[in-house]
């Protein structure tokens, strides 16, 4: 079959150590992780694909499946055997996954605590991928209580045994509230643990704030990340998800992290929607937490934090330095075919010549209105790399971008 062709010879590299390799592009830049993971709804249309960087992504996972928790038998499967998904990770040699999505403690209890629809699951699992060109499966079962922890690893362990060489992942959550997520026995059977980092500010948060605070707050994705190596889950079988979308809450006042007007729902926003937003242009680098945020004027007031291409670069740098084996995205589609989304991973492999042209200043900040970088020239680098230098309250001006070389830095005013 040729899913079992494919894991077996996948799988066989990968415990050799020698598979996935650092995607290559066209000039010979190596992208600095082993993974690059991302998934692709379902709901993103096809049109998407065109825009997604085949010299970067190493693996893209059909999201998804759901499991029918009375029997364990899967949903909505004719959508996987019909995605475009699968022959555009055939044509560019992408690594082809599907996720199999199992969410809220009753859910993941009616399946896990029966061995016989573990079992069912398990094998439904295995005739999905059975004449499709798939190299494996991405496991997302969300609010799993402490109960279920031993029969989530059971779950585990029956896939890892019936799919043989197949790549396994799985999806961690940022804080595993109820630990009933056994990090040194799901390492020793799951390729990779892809941890989701991001809704640390959420729906329903009191105050508007970072999706993916870096650091700065009591719960971030450093602590995260700390946290399952701490737990015995290795670097080289952990990846890091990064947001491709921010929040926008009704505030009370401009100030970051306002008190949210709780009778006006939030709403979640696309990378591509926050940078079509004449807003987000002016948007403030908060150095705390390596996240962005603006205000749009009202009424009501309304505050949107996300990740723009500064955070995101952080993030990287966050990554190369704690030795992940990758990154992913969630999700693919979200970022509109901006390039912000990839010159910093892209540039993070390899040296980055960066000559500012000229500056801005604004209320805020200081931002490079034209640069060049790995030889190309942008012209707006709120769609690329910026911002390049932040001025901060104080009147001092910084040059904050991570990956710029330390020879470049602005002497008081850029």
């Amino acid at each position: 079959m040729v899913y079992l062709r494919l894991a077996f010879l996948m799988g066989a590299l990968s415990l050799a150590g020698l598979w996935p390799a650092p995607a290559v592009g066209a000039d010979g830049a190596k992208a600095p992780f082993r993974i690059v993971y991302g998934w692709y709804p379902q709901w993103i249309g096809s049109e998407a694909l065109a825009a997604l960087p085949t010299d970067l992504l190493t693996h893209v996972a059909w999201f998804a499946v759901d499991v029918d928790t009375a029997t364990g038998a899967l949903t909505n499967a004719a959508a996987w055997r019909t995605t475009p998904v699968a022959p555009w990770c055939e044509a560019t040699s992408t690594a082809l996954h599907c996720t199999i999505t199992c969410f809220g403690e009753a859910s993941t209890t009616a399946l896990l605590s029966s061995a016989t629809r573990r079992s069912a699951c398990v094998q439904a699992i295995r005739r999905l991928l059975e004449g499709s060109n798939a190299s494996g499966v991405n496991i997302d079962f969300e609010q799993v209580p402490r109960p279920m922890r031993d029969s989530l690893t059971a779950f585990m362990s029956e896939l890892r045994r019936t799919l043989g060489n197949a790549e396994l992942t799985i999806a961690l959550p940022a804080v595993d509230w109820a630990e009933a997520f056994d990090a040194v026995a799901l390492a020793a059977i799951c390729d990779v643990g892809i941890m989701m980092g991001y809704d640390y500010s959420w729906a329903g948060s009191p105050t508007a704030g970072p999706v993916a605070p870096l650091t700065g707050r009591s719960f971030t994705v450093t602590r995260s990340i700390d946290t399952w190596l701490a737990k015995g889950f290795p670097a080289s079988r952990l990846v890091l998800a990064m947001p491709l979308y921010g929040r926008e809450w009704a505030v009370e006042s401009r100030q970051p992290g306002s008190t949210v007007l709780p009778t006006v729902p939030s709403r979640a926003r696309t990378f591509a929607s926050i940078v079509a937003d004449v807003q987000a242009q002016s948007s403030v680098h908060d150095p705390t937490t390596a996240s962005a945020w603006f205000t749009t004027e009202g009424p009501p007031l309304r505050q949107t934090w996300w990740d723009d291409s500064l955070a995101l670069a952080a993030k990287v740098q966050f990554a190369r330095e704690r030795q992940l084996a990758g990154i992913a995205y969630w999700a693919l589609g979200y970022d509109g075919g901006h390039p912000a989304v990839w010159n910093g991973l892209r540039s993070a492999g390899s040296a980055t010549s960066i000559a500012h042209t000229r500056t801005q200043p604004s209320a805020e900040r200081y931002v490079c209105e034209a640069y060049t970088m790995l030889g190309e020239r942008i012209e707006q680098p709120w769609q690329a790399l910026a911002p390049l230098f932040v001025r901060y309250s104080d009147g001092t001006v910084e040059c904050v971008h991570p990956l710029v070389s330390p020879r470049i830095q602005p002497g008081g005013q850029p």
